[in-house]
């Protein structure tokens, strides 16, 4: 993510719509090692998901999935 995606992406105040943001900026997938296994990552702006597969576009579909589903909620960000 550059600095204007990141700040942009720091102002959005709930999860549903930082959810929405990362979706917008489009899910890849690309190399990862998890256990010493080869799988793939997804990643949005070069910032990775919680996401592995053992396909890449299976990882982004995955990835997509995560996201679509934190849009369901509407949780309010903590701020320190």
């Amino acid at each position: 993510m550059n600095q204007e995606q990141l700040k942009t992406y720091e102002a959005k105040r709930t999860v549903q719509e930082r959810a929405n943001y990362l979706l917008s900026l489009g899910v890849t997938a690309r190399e990862d090692i998890v256990n010493l296994d080869l799988v793939y990552r997804a990643y949005v702006g070069g910032v990775s998901l919680p996401v592995t597969a053992y396909d890449k576009k299976i990882a982004i579909k995955k990835g997509e999935r995560w996201l679509k589903e934190k849009t369901l909620g509407n949780t309010k960000i903590k701020t320190n």
